[in-house]
């Protein structure tokens, strides 16, 4: 890792990095961002992804301080996806 330098976006800048052996498991990280595949593949993220995103991170921070049984965290977090797709 480069001290406060963020990793590039590009895997062709990583591959950069790998080939001046300037970031150690660069290598390692290039191949698997070659075999990635986009997690929303088509059009992209659905509009409703923030409002998803943030009962994922609120519910799992709920479970993780033992505000809620991790149980119900996926039971809301599900609720909340049934919802937004609803509204669509």
């Amino acid at each position: 890792m480069i001290s406060g330098f963020p990793l590039p976006a590009r895997v062709s800048s990583l591959q950069l990095l790998a080939q001046g052996n300037k970031v150690s498991g660069a290598s390692e990280l290039t191949s698997l961002l070659k075999t990635s595949l986009p997690v929303f593949p088509g059009s992209g993220a659905p509009p409703w992804y923030a409002q998803f995103s943030n009962a994922v991170y609120t519910n799992i921070h709920q479970a993780a301080a033992g505000a809620e049984t991790v149980a119900q965290a996926v039971s809301n977090i599900a609720s909340q996806v049934n919802q937004l797709k609803a509204s669509q």
